[in-house]
């Protein structure tokens, strides 16, 4: 006589989500849970890279949003400081980024009430704005440069507090939010690392925090590679001094030959660090070589 069957379930019957019944005189019923590992993987392994499991090849992209692969920054300048940082990423600019330039009046009043009597009547389109302002009245037409520009996002520099108080910061904000435009203010500017916007961090992965390598010869440094330059260009410079450089010494040497670049942010103490700009990028220099030494 055949075995006794399983209990058959009718076309469209509803699962319970209850085991089975046992055949009569087989192994009782287990639950999913005591499945785990005997079975094999309950979600699909995955598919090699790039390879989605039914066949069809993933279209390979860059690590950043299409838009960030090429984009206009605009840069604000009012003098030396800025022209300098808009040069050297001018010159090392990946492919498919377009620089512009847009120079301010150097004596602008602290207040301005009429944008338009200092500001050109064309402004060119932009995705990213970064202003590199040298007085409160520069930084202060900051949202009117971005809303003109049509930017996504903004990165201000704060490599002097003079220019840009923490009051007037707060100010900007505000009303960059309320346009709901993306922004940052880098204190200093070689200290940047990106966000809140992929604009912004697209901008810091090759322009930003300072990121070398070193490979060592005996106890002396070796070849310095830059991974990451700042703005201003002051990793490279370092990279081309530290050589011969005794590895113990290393990270006091690139901190004070930063300075020979030269840094350009400001020596006046900052109230909220009790320190001066110019020192934090010096110790910002100093932990990137440091970092650099454990990675060797």
């Amino acid at each position: 006589m055949a075995p006794p069957q399983s209990p058959v379930r009718r076309p469209g019957a509803r699962d319970t989500g209850r085991p089975r019944d046992p055949a009569a005189g087989g192994a009782p019923a287990r639950s999913p849970a005591s499945l785990l590992g005997k079975r094999g993987p309950i979600v699909p392994r995955p598919s090699p890279r790039g390879v989605p499991r039914r066949g069809r090849r993933r279209r390979r992209t860059t690590g950043f949003p299409p838009r960030t692969r090429g984009m206009n920054v605009l840069f604000a300048t009012q003098g030396k400081y800025g022209e300098r940082i808009a040069e050297h990423i001018a010159a090392n600019r990946p492919r498919g980024w377009e620089i512009l330039r847009l120079p301010l009046r150097r004596n602008l009043p602290a207040v301005i009430d009429d944008p338009d009597a200092v500001l050109p009547a064309a402004i060119p389109a932009a995705d990213l704005l970064v202003s590199l302002h040298e007085s409160p009245g520069a930084a202060e037409l900051i949202p009117d440069i971005a809303q003109r520009c049509r930017a996504a996002a903004v990165l201000a520099a704060v490599d002097d507090r003079a220019a840009c108080p923490r009051g007037l910061e707060n100010q900007i904000g505000k009303r960059l939010g309320g346009m709901g435009i993306a922004f940052a203010f880098a204190r200093p500017l070689c200290g940047f690392d990106g966000g809140p916007h992929p604009l912004l961090s697209a901008f810091a992965s090759l322009f930003g925090r300072p990121r070398v390598r070193i490979d060592a010869d005996g106890d002396r440094v070796g070849r310095v590679t830059v991974e990451r330059d700042c703005p201003c260009g002051a990793g490279g410079f370092v990279a081309k001094v530290l050589p011969g450089t005794r590895l113990s010494e290393a990270a006091d040497t690139g901190a004070l030959r930063h300075h020979h670049h030269p840094c350009m942010a400001s020596m006046e103490v900052d109230p909220e660090l009790s320190d001066t700009l110019m020192h934090l990028s010096g110790y910002i220099f100093r932990a990137a070589i440091n970092a650099a030494l454990k990675r060797k």
